[in-house]
């Protein structure tokens, strides 16, 4: 018998909020340099044979989704068609990379098929300077931002000079970049059961004290309006919330980690708090250009994560927060300090809860941002106005059979009703940015992405810093 395994909640909430135009998959793009002295025909052939050549799948690549009356699971798919799951395209040579992220756009925009594993790999050849990329998209109800990139560094090795002996999608495969601190490789963790479930619905129950007092403070932040930001507190329609349509638009950049790291040291933040801060100037400069700002400020959900570390087999270990991004302030300085607190306020009220605990508390927090998605409401009724997400990624340069891992750009999903998403991960010594919108409602917004080196260096010009 086919053993199933139960998705969690917020796994399958993607499924359920999913529709062809929101489509809900989550992808990284890959750019990569042939190694030197290699023929690219002969070299990218060979990468095609031994990714494909697979006798057993990890997961998710070998499972795909199986309905019944107590809800989705994953069943193990015994006739998987590999040639529709890893496919070739190639760029018109020498192809740039506004060719690039027009081809990235238009394979994002498509759905997964729900009847096969939820997941698809693109080489695509062609991309100036003896470059190669790679396009790969899971579904979210599959895996989180944060195991997508412990998922990637497992297909990479830290030495040039590995070549690739087995796929990368095949079960047990671990390198030594995916290995936990032990050094032996992280163990998959399978998904609740039943029977996990009451077990975790009884300690939460021992819980309560903890996430009361979280949900009181929680709901203070509707009543008594403060540095805490939640759901729909400052939200109204904007440009950036309308119905999403199917068309979308990616463009994506690189900053170097340290300068954003000097100038969060600067201020007396992170590098989040910069992050989030350049994306604010950014929209705030878009909006005013090509739609209206909002007096009100704009809003965004941000995850956080309560994986532990080494564990690549959940599939989403997140919780989150609402954070005020401050648009209606025009001095850059005061933007980041308001957007400090607000980061800070968040991330407060899940001080002193176990994993456990704040997976309940978010869960409980984020059940009516569900139902208005689900009630396709979030257009008329946004409960923030954007997404945007900072990955942690490798510190190392990564390798697949010798080429080179140049840039990781993140590819993220837009929810009904939420027309851009931004998502940031490090990778080895950089920050490697995607930005996708709704080509629809927001036309040229691929200028955010130029649009946010403009706030970046507003910003170190407010801080004292020259480059």
């Amino acid at each position: 018998m086919n053993k199933s395994k139960a998705l969690d909640p917020t796994s399958a909430a993607f499924l359920f909020t999913e529709k062809r135009t929101t489509p809900m998959h989550i992808a990284v793009l890959g750019i990569y340099k042939i190694p030197k002295g290699s023929d690219e025909a002969k070299f990218l052939q060979r990468l095609v044979d031994t990714v494909g050549d697979i006798e057993r799948f990890r997961f998710p690549f070998g499972s795909r989704l199986h309905s019944s009356l107590t809800g989705p699971s994953w069943i193990a798919d015994d006739d998987i068609d590999i040639s529709y799951h890893l496919r070739r395209s190639g760029l018109a040579t020498p192809g740039d990379f506004e060719q690039l992220f027009t081809l990235v756009s238009r394979l994002h925009g498509t759905s997964l098929d729900r009847e096969r594993p939820l997941w698809e790999q693109h080489l695509i050849n062609g991309l100036e300077g003896n470059r190669f990329a790679i396009y790969t998209k899971l579904h979210h109800a599959a895996i989180d931002g944060v195991g997508m990139a412990k998922l990637g560094q497992s297909m990479h090795s830290t030495r040039k000079s590995d070549r690739l002996k087995a796929s990368p999608f095949c079960h047990g495969l671990q390198t030594e970049a995916s290995k936990g601190a032990s050094g032996e490789p992280a163990q998959p963790v399978s998904m609740p059961d039943l029977r996990v479930g009451l077990e975790v619905l009884k300690q939460a129950a021992g819980s309560t004290t903890n996430i009361s007092s979280a949900m009181l403070k929680y709901l203070q932040g509707y009543v008594r309006p403060g540095d805490l930001t939640v759901p729909w507190q400052h939200s109204g329609p904007t440009p950036l919330n309308t119905k999403v349509g199917a068309p979308r638009s990616f463009n994506a950049s690189s900053w170097e980690l340290d300068r954003i790291r000097r100038l969060g040291k600067t201020l007396g933040g992170t590098i989040n708090d910069v992050v989030l801060t350049v994306c604010s100037g950014a929209i705030r400069s878009y909006l005013k250009q090509w739609h209206e700002l909002p007096t009100r400020p704009l809003t965004t959900i941000v995850p956080i994560s309560l994986r532990d570390k080494g564990d690549t087999g959940s599939a989403n270990q997140i919780a989150f927060i609402t954070v005020n991004l401050a648009t209606d302030v025009e001095d850059s300085e005061q933007r980041f300090r308001d957007i400090q607190r607000s980061v800070k306020s968040g991330k407060s009220l899940y001080s002193g809860l176990s994993a456990t605990e704040a997976g309940v508390f978010s869960a409980l927090t984020q059940a009516p941002v569900l139902t208005s998605s689900l009630l396709g409401l979030t257009p008329k009724y946004p409960h923030s106005s954007v997404l945007i997400s900072n990955v942690p990624g490798p510190r190392k340069k990564m390798y697949i059979d010798g080429a080179e891992l140049e840039a990781s750009y993140p590819v993220a999903a837009l929810p009904e009703g939420i027309a851009l998403n931004i998502t940031v991960s490090s990778y080895a010594g950089r920050l490697d940015c995607g930005a996708i919108a709704c080509r629809r409602s927001l036309p040229e917004a691929d200028r955010i992405i130029d649009l946010m080196e403009d706030a970046l260096v507003d910003l170190e010009e407010v801080a004292g810093i020259t480059t």
